[in-house]
């Protein structure tokens, strides 16, 4: 079939090939880019701050046990009032990072672990807001308090926060290893 063309033919076609090859070769390499782009994007752009925002809140609840604990320690009225308008300033500052963390996740176990951090939350400003009531009339009952019954709930909130944070981690990887097997 090949002998009976004429060598300008026979170029065309072989070039024609060489051009198809080279098409579909980039086609399929722009597709696997496109894949390892929309996973590091999702990485970048939504994985990674919701840990971001999750850190935030564990430095707000520890800044409030810290106030906690320097409220009770503290005899001057001034100070005390001071630390207990930091709790409240925290307080906010976690209820705007929760509603950020809502509004962004979409998955229904991220949403199963943002509900038990807001039951934990709940919890835990109840708990806080017993051992402020409590240092206002008996300071010895409010560290009793603290020490056996704050510090529990303080340390299922913070629990019910690295969850959320290792979850995203494990998407986080997730989607690293598919990029890693889209590049191969």
């Amino acid at each position: 079939m090949f002998k009976n063309m004429k060598i300008g033919t026979r170029l065309t076609l072989a070039f024609t090939l060489v051009v198809l090859i080279t098409l579909t070769i980039s086609a399929f390499s722009d597709m696997r880019m496109r894949l390892m782009n929309q996973n590091t994007d999702k990485i970048v752009d939504d994985l990674y701050p919701k840990t971001e925002i999750a850190r935030d809140i564990i430095n707000n609840v520890d800044s409030i046990s810290l106030s906690v604990r320097n409220a009770l320690l503290f005899v001057d009225n001034s100070m005390i009032k001071s630390e207990i308008a930091n709790i409240r300033r925290s307080q906010k500052r976690t209820v705007a990072l929760l509603e950020q963390l809502e509004t962004t996740t979409g998955h229904e176990n991220g949403r199963k672990l943002i509900d038990k951090i807001k039951d934990n939350r709940q919890k835990f400003d109840a708990s806080l807001d017993k051992v402020i009531q409590l240092s206002e009339s008996d300071g010895a009952a409010a560290t009793n308090y603290l020490i056996n019954d704050f510090r529990p709930i303080n340390i299922a909130y913070l629990g019910s926060i690295d969850d959320l944070i290792n979850y995203q981690s494990q998407l986080m990887r997730f989607g690293g290893n598919v990029s890693i097997e889209s590049y191969e």
